[in-house]
């Protein structure tokens, strides 16, 4: 009997603290799961449980988010995934400033999109690359001006800032309410699928 409950209290645990990557994962990735961000990055760390829990349960995140999922760095320590909206990153990768940028670092076309992310993949063996703020939607002048060392930092948000910078601090406000919000319904005593009623 004593083992039944001992059992029972690690599955518990091991639910909570899924439950709990969850609500962290949906208050961090908000502007993208609310439509105002083409993309967002979620890291998991050190939490080899978690990492193979978010494995098994990926196509039912993709399904309660109404997002898709790319894995970009996988080990058993450590997971970075990329988590977008299909029709958004598509556009974005479709701009000819985009791709004549992506073909400029190294990247070879293609309609498809895992083929594209893929090489993002790739590039993450190195360290967290510079284009990933492409795909992640930071206006791109601001990508390349990070790229260039003289250039002079305007104001620090979820980018670096080298220009327009009343229009970034205009998208930090809806980066910033996307996320209260999603943190409300949460405090609010919700669960996932009330969010998405609320959204």
């Amino acid at each position: 009997m004593n083992k039944n409950i001992e059992k029972n209290e690690i599955v518990k645990i091991q639910n909570d603290a899924f439950n709990q990557l969850y609500r962290q994962m949906a208050i961090n990735c908000a502007p993208t799961i609310l439509g105002e961000k083409p993309a967002s990055l979620f890291c998991i760390k050190n939490k080899p449980t978690l990492i193979k829990n978010f494995e098994d349960q990926q196509p039912r995140i993709e399904k309660l988010f109404g997002v898709k999922i790319f894995v970009l760095k996988h080990s058993e320590n450590h997971l970075v995934i990329l988590l977008y909206n299909l029709i958004e990153l598509m556009s974005i990768l479709s701009t000819t400033e985009a791709s004549q940028f992506l073909e400029s670092m190294g990247y070879v076309l293609s309609d498809s999109l895992d083929v594209i992310l893929y090489q993002l993949s790739t590039n993450f063996e190195a360290g967290c690359p510079h284009e990933i703020g492409i795909f992640l939607g930071y206006p791109i002048l601001d990508v390349k001006a990070f790229l260039e060392p003289k250039s002079e930092c305007l104001l620090c948000g979820y980018w670096k800032v080298f220009s327009n910078v009343e229009s970034a601090k205009k998208t930090f406000e809806r980066y910033d309410k996307a996320k209260a919000f999603v943190t409300n319904v949460f405090e609010n005593g919700l669960d996932f699928q009330e969010l998405l009623l609320c959204i």
